[in-house]
């Protein structure tokens, strides 16, 4: 049965695009995005928190999530610099989250979308930067995986 998914899914146009590096970025990222989005729920709809202010809280704990995922997980890595390491991929993180609250503030407040319809959009556009910034800077040694 898992072949003929693996067929399946080699056959779409766009996974032969890209490499095991780009899913398991993927991967790692759809789970720093879930506790991400989770965390903007529940200090949105549930404690009252504007949704700005929730959204830069829950994206510090899905930085926290993907940083770990992507060093262990996807690249394998072996820097022992972590705080060093931490603070670049910090740093990057902090241009997508600029990024993701500025996506999510246009389609909220001028588009006028559900604050969850921009998060999607935010998250599209931020992921793209973010996988860009750190396979080149942060886990640069690690690319070959």
């Amino acid at each position: 049965m898992t072949s003929i998914i693996t067929k399946l899914i080699k056959k779409i146009p766009i996974v032969n695009r890209f490499d095991k590096l780009f899913w398991s970025y993927l991967f790692i990222s759809v789970i720093a995005t879930i506790v991400d989005v989770l965390f903007l729920f529940l200090l949105t709809d549930i404690v009252k928190i504007n949704y700005l202010v929730s959204g830069t809280i829950s994206f510090f704990f899905g930085t926290v999530v993907a940083y770990t995922g992507q060093k262990y997980f996807t690249f394998k890595d072996k820097n022992k610099r972590i705080a060093r390491q931490f603070g670049l991929f910090a740093f990057i993180s902090v241009i997508g989250l600029l990024i993701n609250l500025g996506v999510l503030k246009i389609c909220v407040d001028v588009l006028g979308l559900h604050y969850m319809i921009g998060k999607v959009f935010a998250i599209g556009i931020g992921f793209i930067w973010n996988y860009t910034a750190n396979r080149k800077i942060t886990f640069k040694k690690n690319n070959s995986i």
